[in-house]
C-alpha cells in the first residue's frame, strides 16, 4: 500500500513538473512567434517609419502592378505633415520620400521635361498600373509619370481614373536612414 501511494505521488509530481516546464517554455516562445519586424518591403497600415528622427505612421498602403513590375506607396502621417514613401524594386529596394507639390502644366502624352522653379526634370518612366489600396477590394487604374532632375530629385505625377492628378516632389533616400517599428 505504501509503495502504491509513493508511485502515485511520484507520477503526480512528475506530471506537475512536466506541465509546469511545458507552460514556461511556451510562455517564452509565444512573444517570438507573435513578433513582426516590418521592413521596407513589408510595411502595413499602423506601422511606424522613422526618418531622421521624425516619426510617421503608415496611414495606408497602395500596391501598384504594371504588367508584373510592382512597387508600393505608403502614405505617411507625421503630425500635420503628410508624405509618401515610394518603395521601388530593383537589385535592391529603393526608397523615395515625397511631399505633395503644386500642380505643374502637364498634358498627355507626357512632356519629356518639366520645369519646377529653377530645376528641370526629365521623364524617366511612365506607364499604367493597377492599384490595390489597403482595406479595399476594388482595383483602380493609375497612369504614373516619373521625372528626375540632375540633382537626383524626383517629381512624380499620378493621374487617377476620372483624371484626378497628384503631383509629388522629393528625393531618393538611403534605406539605412529609415527605421521601422511594428504598428499597434
Amino acid at each position: 500500500m505504501d509503495l502504491l501511494l509513493i508511485a502515485v505521488l511520484a507520477v503526480v509530481l512528475g506530471l506537475g513538473a512536466f506541465v509546469t516546464l511545458r507552460v514556461r517554455g511556451q510562455g517564452k516562445k509565444a512573444p517570438l512567434a507573435l513578433a513582426r519586424e516590418p521592413t521596407l518591403g513589408t510595411l502595413k497600415p499602423d506601422d511606424v517609419v522613422i526618418h531622421f528622427e521624425r516619426d510617421y505612421v503608415v496611414a495606408s498602403v497602395e500596391l501598384f502592378d504594371e504588367h508584373g513590375q510592382r512597387w508600393t506607396h505608403c502614405h505617411l502621417q507625421g503630425g500635420e505633415s503628410a508624405e509618401l514613401l515610394r518603395v521601388e524594386p530593383g537589385d535592391e529596394l529603393q526608397a523615395v520620400m515625397l511631399r505633395r507639390c503644386a500642380e505643374l502644366p502637364f498634358s498627355e502624352p507626357p512632356p519629356e521635361q518639366l520645369q519646377r522653379g529653377d530645376e528641370r526634370f526629365g521623364l524617366t518612366h511612365w506607364g499604367k498600373a493597377k492599384v490595390q489600396r489597403s482595406g479595399s477590394d476594388e482595383a483602380l487604374c493609375c497612369r504614373q509619370f516619373r521625372y528626375e532632375s540632375a540633382m537626383q530629385k524626383v517629381l512624380l505625377v499620378l493621374v487617377w481614373e476620372g483624371a484626378q492628378r497628384e503631383f509629388w516632389c522629393g528625393e531618393v533616400v538611403p534605406v539605412g536612414s529609415l527605421e521601422f517599428l511594428p504598428g499597434a
